[in-house]
């Protein structure tokens, strides 16, 4: 199973799932009352569909979460899958650490390996996250089938026969994964709404494990970012998909972050979150992007204070 394939699957109707399995006895339920649960009957099913509990959405968001190694499913039984974090049991902790959970199983490698070789596990969306956050966030994609849309900017920067989204459907899907996951954000534009690759949640969210209040150098910095969430700059996935672009449409390279990376760590740096300096002694200075206001390079980051912790997102 893909994850942007069938569109069907709901990244909020996850959040619904979990917690009513997070709520039951033994953290689990039989299929049947999780769908009455959360979707009755009255819900639509599609079309040509028989009547009963649960919905399209319902079916296959399910097998999309048993996919990515948040549920276990043994017989009829739906459960939270043994492997996960003991916080996930905790129903004190409801549903908190769920977005960082679902980001963490979806980049594992083992739903990933050989990431063009299909579209199977998470590698659709995967190869998706890596391209859209190789955009600028300031000159986005306009959506599908528009002037400038995102089908165009694939074309033009791919080779023939290499894409990313094959049609109007897979991209919508994304939109929702992407927001959700928080490595986006739609945006009001010339009255329409734009999808901006935006990773600043997730970096806000990874910031408290890489950094201190003790600076460090940059370099180290994006390396363990991209070993983290190995679709930003550096990353495994990022470097699979931009050696597949054409060379002209790669907006980073070893001394030059990308414009969304530059983006979240400006972002970041003005919310107070953390510090970014510019020292002349510095081993290795990284630039940013032209267009992205007065900061021409970077040499060191920290933690602006041991409270800079990022607060769960609800």
């Amino acid at each position: 199973m893909a994850l942007l394939n069938p569109p069907q699957i709901l990244p909020a109707v996850a959040r619904v799932l979990f917690r009513a399995l997070q709520a039951a006895d033994g953290f689990g339920l039989p299929r049947a009352e999780l769908a009455k649960s959360v979707a009755p009957a009255t819900l639509p099913r599609g079309t040509d569909s028989t009547p009963g509990d649960g919905s399209k959405g319902f079916d296959d968001t399910l097998a999309a979460c048993v996919t990515i190694g948040l549920f276990d499913r043994d017989g009829d039984t739906i459960r939270l899958h043994p492997e996960l974090p003991g916080y996930t049991r905790d129903r004190r902790q409801r549903d908190h650490h769920l977005r960082p959970l679902i980001r963490d199983l979806i980049l594992r490698d083992v739903l990933n390996y050989g990431l063009w070789d299909s579209t199977e596990g998470a590698r659709d969306l995967t190869r998706a996250l890596a391209w859209y956050l190789a955009q600028d966030p300031l000159q986005p994609p306009a959506s599908w089938n528009e002037p400038g849309g995102v089908d165009i900017a694939q074309e033009r920067q791919f080779p023939p026969g290499e894409r990313i989204f094959s049609n109007d459907t897979r991209w919508g899907a994304f939109d929702r994964w992407a927001t959700f996951l928080g490595f986006g954000r739609s945006l009001p534009r010339a009255g329409k709404t734009v999808l901006v690759p935006d990773p600043t949640e997730v970096i806000r969210h990874a910031v408290p494990s890489v950094l201190t209040t003790q600076r460090l150098e940059i370099g180290v910095v994006i390396e363990e970012l991209a070993h983290r969430i190995p679709v930003l700059d550096g990353g495994t996935y990022r470097r699979d998909v931009e050696a597949r672009m054409k060379p002209e449409a790669v907006l980073s390279g070893d001394a030059l972050l990308s414009p969304s990376l530059a983006h979240a760590l400006l972002r970041l740096r003005d919310e107070r979150i953390i510090i970014l300096e510019d020292l002349p002694d510095a081993s290795l200075k990284v630039r940013l992007p032209e267009h992205f206001g007065p900061e021409r390079t970077v040499t060191h980051a920290s933690l602006a204070s041991t409270s800079a912790i990022q607060r769960p997102r609800r």
